[in-house]
């Protein structure tokens, strides 16, 4: 069974690169396997001076710090896992840094290696061999957007004599921290990362499976991914972007809470309905307009012409209301929420929407 090194590059403590490299390591641990786990932000590491004294020596690096834990730490391990948040299409600083610094591990000696590609010969066997992985998490839709990344790690393996071992990439990262809107994908996400740990210590290499397991996307495109993503910084603005105030305002957002409506329209039972429903959220001053026909539902801005149906709330009525949260009987009766035109469009709402069921 085999050694996992994980060395941590994102700085935050409670986002998404960090709850996928804590299933990584379970699944390392579970399998047996044993982890050394590094946060790099905790380490006093410097940035390297470019001054090649390593290459004029037998390798010491001529600053002090805390370099030296890490390349015991390399040394010890037989798989190495480098996490990092995907920051401006490249890595953290706190991996970049490390990155440079592993210069002394090298020598000024250039050779090509198997593949005719020319490298720094390796000083010693520290990395040579070892498989390295990469976890990486970004709030865009793509995969394409870590692109750059991968191809640096890639390289960083060649150039050590090490393997490029797969990697584990997360689009739209902060959706992970809301199970509720997808919890079928979100698990075979997190068991993705589990198996992934556990290929780690007994394979040395992650699966295509588990690759495709983890960077599957969340939402069904990337416009309901752009419109989600608008609401959820809407409320960081107010709450942050982690913790449970963040979490219940993204859920009980009107819009989100509608555009989820749509996503449960059943075209088979509403094929032959053909209907306008303006939504008015007062004191937020937002209104959307829910419309049917041709059995298609879209969701979107009001136009001139006089709906079918007008719902009058607030947001929390509205959305507490359609989360099943609070009785609509009784939020319609206190007056909480008002209907306007054919009410019998809204009694027959369990009828097209599932979710409204």
């Amino acid at each position: 069974m085999k050694k996992l090194l994980v060395l941590r590059g994102n700085p935050r403590k409670e986002g998404a690169t960090e709850a996928l490299a804590n299933l990584v390591v379970k699944g390392a641990i579970d399998a047996g396997g044993t982890v050394e786990d590094i946060s790099l932000p905790d380490l006093d590491i410097k940035s390297c001076l470019g001054c090649f004294e390593c290459w004029l020596n037998d390798g010491t690096c001529v600053i002090k710090d805390d370099i030296a834990k890490i390349f015991a730490a390399i040394d010890r391990c037989d798989v190495i896992l480098f996490a990092t948040p995907l920051y401006h299409f490249s890595m953290s600083s706190y991996v970049k840094i490390l990155l440079e610094r592993l210069l002394p591990l090298v020598t000024n000696r250039i050779v090509e290696d198997a593949y005719a590609f020319s490298i720094n010969a390796p000083r010693n066997t520290v990395m040579h061999g070892k498989p390295v992985a990469l976890l990486s998490v970004a709030g865009l839709y793509d995969t394409k957007v870590f692109g750059g990344l991968v191809e640096t790690f890639k390289l960083i393996a060649e150039g050590h004599g090490a393997t490029f071992a797969g990697k584990l990439l997360r689009p739209e990262a902060f959706l992970l921290q809301f199970p509720e809107l997808a919890r079928q994908k979100i698990a075979e996400i997190e068991t993705g990362a589990i198996n992934a740990g556990r290929e780690l210590v007994t394979e040395g290499i992650i699966s295509q499976t588990n690759e495709d397991f983890v960077s599957q996307a969340i939402m069904p495109n990337a416009s309901r991914m752009i419109a989600y993503s608008g609401i959820y910084w809407e409320y960081a603005k107010i709450h942050g972007s982690y913790g449970e105030a963040q979490h219940y305002a993204v859920l009980h957002d009107a819009k989100l809470v509608l555009m989820e409506l749509a996503r449960t329209f059943d075209p088979v039972a509403g094929k032959d309905a053909r209907f306008d429903i303006l939504f008015e959220i007062i004191d937020k001053g937002d209104k959307f307009l829910l419309s049917v026909k041709d059995g298609v539902c879209t969701i979107g801005t009001p136009t001139d012409a006089k709906p079918s149906l007008t719902i009058t709330s607030d947001n929390e009525t509205l959305t507490k209301s359609f989360l099943k949260e609070m009785s609509i009987r009784a939020a319609i009766s206190s007056g909480q929420m008002k209907l306007t035109g054919r009410t019998d469009i809204f009694m027959k709402l369990g009828k097209y929407f599932t979710a409204a069921s």
